[in-house]
């Protein structure tokens, strides 16, 4: 990317922020001032740092629940036998959210202390609304301030990594072509790393659906060299999303073809993580629709594939399945008070969750 491209993206970000700031002031109505109340150890909390040990071989979980507390998404990840997840920092549908509280992340780091979670474990969502390619002004504006703000929750949490969909080049009804979105969306991570420090952005791979950029490992190439920091840039391989977009996972030899595409194309130094997913709709059929372990059309072959890849030890290897059987009632108070999974009700530790039983059957697969 140019010096001359860059200095006119920044001043399409300055003014898009500019418009969307004077239409809020417009709209803004008086309220009457309300005192706000910080709890008295809220600043004080110490955040300590989270563990530094990374557990040997394949990293298996899902995304997990962080509702009530995102501390309460260790007890989750741990009831189902996880070696990793990932969550939401913050609500994923909605623009505006509470900020995040010192005394919750000190919880949030305690909580990865206790269940025994480093940061390299731990691969967090963004919000589905973000569209850092988006050619409108105010759409822009309020995708940049959203991703800005969740980077920043990273880093208070001691989180070094966070997954984002790139974005689309239609856009409330603007229109770009797919080069001048993924310039945007490369802008926007490099005006980002420069306001934040020690968080990876990982980018995820995307089925091909409208106008969405991110497809095919070219398009993620393109943007990951517009990147100034390198070290903070990576990708998140959605299997479903590869088959959807063109990419056999069916067979070991398939499966061989497509990572050697990815490996000589992307490169395997920038892959960060996984979200290992089966597929309900045909190879090329550019929908996202996910499908559990084995059950869907790229078969169970890819995920032993998956599971003796020594390529892939050492990262996040994430579902995101339909659930069948949900985890039983945890009681989560007294279980992060003990630093184990503590039910509500006596014998539900033997019950079997869907996600409990796809991560054991995952391990299974490995020789």
């Amino acid at each position: 990317m140019t010096e001359a491209t860059n200095i006119e993206i920044e001043e399409l970000l300055e003014s898009a922020e500019e418009a969307v700031a004077e239409e809020e002031a417009a709209q803004a109505k008086p309220k009457r001032a309300r005192k706000k109340v910080v709890k008295e150890d809220d600043l004080n909390a110490v955040l300590v740092d989270l563990p530094p040990t990374v557990p040997a071989g394949k990293l298996v979980g899902c995304h997990v629940s962080a509702a009530a507390g995102v501390e309460r998404a260790l007890v989750n990840a741990a009831s189902i036998g996880a070696k990793a997840f990932a969550m939401d920092t913050r609500s994923k549908r909605r623009w505006e959210c509470p900020p995040l509280m010192r005394i919750t992340a000190a919880a949030f780091r305690e909580a990865c202390n206790a269940f025994g979670f480093s940061a390299a474990q731990i691969l967090p969502h963004g919000s589905y609304l973000i569209n850092l390619g988006s050619p409108d002004k105010g759409m822009l504006a309020k995708s940049y301030a959203a991703f800005l703000e969740e980077l920043q929750r990273c880093e208070t949490l001691g989180i070094r990594m966070y997954n984002i969909h790139p974005g689309h080049s239609n856009s409330c009804g603007e229109t770009s072509t797919p080069e001048q979105c993924m310039d945007l969306i490369a802008s926007c991570i490099n005006r980002a790393h420069l306001e934040t420090s020690g968080v990876t952005v990982v980018l995820e791979n995307v089925a091909g659906q409208g106008s969405s950029v991110g497809h095919s490992f070219e398009q993620l190439r393109y943007m990951i060299d517009r990147v100034e920091d390198q070290a903070r840039i990576g990708v998140c391989l959605d299997t479903c999303h590869m088959f959807a977009a063109g990419y056999d996972l069916t067979t070991p030899a398939a499966y061989a073809s497509t990572m050697q595409k990815f490996s000589d194309i992307v490169g395997m130094q920038y892959l960060k993580g996984m979200h290992i997913n089966d597929s309900k709709a045909a190879l090329g059929s550019r929908r996202d629709r996910h499908e559990n372990v084995g059950r869907g059309l790229i078969g169970i072959k890819m995920f032993e594939c998956i599971m003796n890849d020594p390529r892939l030890d050492g990262i996040p290897l994430i579902m995101e399945t339909p659930v069948q059987e949900p985890e039983p009632a945890i009681n989560y108070k007294k279980s992060l008070l003990a630093g184990e999974v503590v039910y509500r009700h006596e014998g539900d530790a033997a019950k079997i969750s869907t996600d409990k039983r796809d991560i054991a059957l995952l391990y299974s697969l490995c020789k």
